[in-house]
């Protein structure tokens, strides 16, 4: 049968773990005899391909961000043409009653190889498909809301995702890998705490993420490949693991590669199988300075004398370090996000970013915030830091990353974001944040800069312009 995958993050493609997520689901299709296209989500050019040919399911990997976009789309399909659609991803997995909206048939929660198979056979047979596991179906206005199986235990029994499965035909010279699903953290503001899934960690071999980099390399369209992103949650959660890994990595592979780690994993043995396996650089998380929110709040337990060792350990072994931080935190303060500032440029990184929390619906931190749980650790102060003066955040959001490079006085930093500077201080960010992405992150250098500049949204249309010519044909 015919699947076809509408997507609207089309312009970084290559390397989306999103679209990661995607290409596993497409190649265990094609694997059992069925056809897989993708499109991106544009009502014109999706209805261009569904007269032009009948697909029996749509697929729509969702962010909450894209929830309302793609339910708007299926809608405007569902009027004009005959298919099952179905929502699966982060954010049906967290609010599986999404499928309460109009025109959406299935949702998906968790992991959805096997259900997505099922389905799609037994449409191809005629077989009732209102009973798998894992899905929500919608038939004739009822909801048969099914059990989730176990997570997949056996990682290395999936084919490896369907890189042939492109919306342009660009060389890259980026690409993401996963070694392993789940977590073995309960961050309280992370999709990994759902109950789902939490704590379920389950690893491929190295043997299994090495053959799948040996035939990443023989495809042409890689031939200029730089570096890979890891995109496991920890990518550094066992040192037995880490040690195999590192020797096979670097004697058959050796291409420089990005991962997350955690802080309360590193040490100094983790840092060196690391770098001798060729890691080029890592994101870890210090979210606040302030211990109290960061166990009480977040769920996050380790000491900013932890934190300070961590970034120390990395850098020392030669890898460098990005951190992330939360501001306007429930029960947090002004002066809390000043105090994860200072963290910041006391512990020196290559690259900080602090992101405004959003609270996802499904987290533990939503269901407090909203149920009240936290009220009690709300100060006056808080409550109207939180609800007033978002634009101080989000101004702080902006100057953050040049903040902590500077080492710009907390003084001053005050006064910068009481100032209606955002356009200016977005701009600043933007091509600080490009910079650092291609110089200090992955080592692309100026053609990944370059690119980055000519499709960023954050940077006015003339100054895009400028870059319009000036990198073709490698996706970065």
């Amino acid at each position: 049968m015919d699947v076809i995958f509408v997507s609207k993050d089309m312009l970084n493609w290559g390397h989306l773990n999103i679209n990661l997520g995607i290409k596993y689901l497409s190649s265990i299709l094609k694997k059992h005899g069925h056809n897989v296209e993708i499109i991106e989500a544009v009502h014109e050019r999706v209805a261009e391909k569904l007269k032009s040919k009948k697909f029996c399911v749509i697929g729509y990997s969702v962010l909450e961000r894209y929830a309302a976009y793609y339910c708007e789309l299926n809608k405007k399909l569902k009027e004009r043409f005959e298919f099952l659609s179905v929502f699966g991803g982060i954010y049906p997995t967290m609010k599986p009653e999404i499928i309460k909206e109009k025109g959406v048939d299935a949702v998906c929660i968790g992991e959805g190889e096997h259900p997505i198979l099922e389905l799609v056979s037994n449409l191809n047979c005629g077989a009732q498909v209102t009973g798998i596991r894992n899905l929500w179906i919608k038939q004739n206005g009822k909801i048969f809301k099914n059990t989730p199986r176990p997570p997949i235990d056996d990682l290395d029994s999936l084919p490896f995702p369907d890189r042939t499965l492109d919306y342009r035909n660009l060389a890259s010279n980026i690409t993401s890998v996963i070694s392993s699903r789940g977590c073995t953290c309960s961050c309280a503001y992370c999709c990994s705490s759902s109950k789902l899934y939490q704590n379920k960690f389950r690893r491929r071999s190295v043997n299994n993420v090495i053959d799948e980099l040996v035939q990443i390399k023989e495809l042409p369209k890689y031939k200029f490949l730089k570096i890979i992103r890891f995109e496991d949650s920890a990518f550094d959660n066992s040192s037995i693991w880490l040690k195999d890994f590192s020797y096979k990595y670097r004697k058959i592979i050796s291409i420089p590669f990005y991962c997350n780690v955690h802080v309360n994993n590193i040490t100094k043995e983790k840092a060196g199988y690391l770098r001798h396996a060729g890691c080029y650089s890592v994101t870890l998380g210090i979210e606040t300075a302030d211990d109290c929110l960061r166990k009480s709040v977040l769920n996050r337990y380790m000491s900013k004398e932890k934190i300070i060792n961590a970034i120390e350990l990395l850098k020392g072994s030669g890898i460098k370090v990005r951190v992330t931080n939360l501001l306007g935190l429930p029960a947090g303060s002004l002066e809390s996000d000043l105090e994860t500032l200072k963290l910041n440029v006391k512990a020196r990184p290559h690259y900080s970013i602090a992101y405004p929390l959003h609270l996802y619906d499904g987290t533990p931190i939503y269901r407090s915030v909203r149920e009240g749980l936290l009220e009690g650790a709300q100060t006056e102060g808080a409550s109207i830091y939180r609800l007033k003066k978002r634009k101080q955040i989000d101004r702080l959001y902006y100057i953050f990353p040049i903040s902590v490079e500077l080492h710009l006085p907390v003084q001053l930093v005050r006064i910068l974001i009481y100032l209606p500077l955002e356009s200016i201080y977005e701009l600043i960010y933007s091509f600080w944040e490009t910079y650092c992405v291609h110089f200090r992150l992955y080592p692309t250098g100026w053609q990944g800069f370059l690119r980055k500049v000519k499709i960023s949204k954050r940077l006015p249309k003339f100054v895009r312009s400028l870059f319009a010519k000036s990198v073709d044909g490698v996706q970065l």
